[in-house]
C-alpha cells in the first residue's frame, strides 16, 4: 500500500489508479480528502514507487491551477 499525501480536488481515484498503473498492478484506490491509499497488487511495486517518488509533486493544488 501507498499513502499519497497532498493531493488536489481534481486528482480523483480514477486519475490515481491511471498515474500509479504504469509501475505495477493497482488493486484498488481510496482517496480521502488531500490524501489517498493506493493499494498495489505487488508489496515491490509500492516500494519501488514510494522510492522514486517520494517528494515529487505528481499534481498542482486547485490554487496552483
Amino acid at each position: 500500500m501507498l499513502y499519497v499525501t497532498g493531493l488536489s480536488n481534481s486528482a480523483t481515484e480514477e486519475v490515481l489508479k491511471d498515474r500509479f498503473s504504469p509501475y505495477g498492478i493497482v488493486d484498488s484506490v481510496k482517496k480521502i480528502k488531500n490524501y489517498a491509499f493506493v493499494h498495489f497488487q505487488q508489496r515491490e511495486d509500492a516500494l519501488q514507487v514510494r522510492t522514486n517518488f517520494n517528494g515529487l509533486t505528481l499534481f498542482f493544488t486547485d490554487s496552483m491551477s
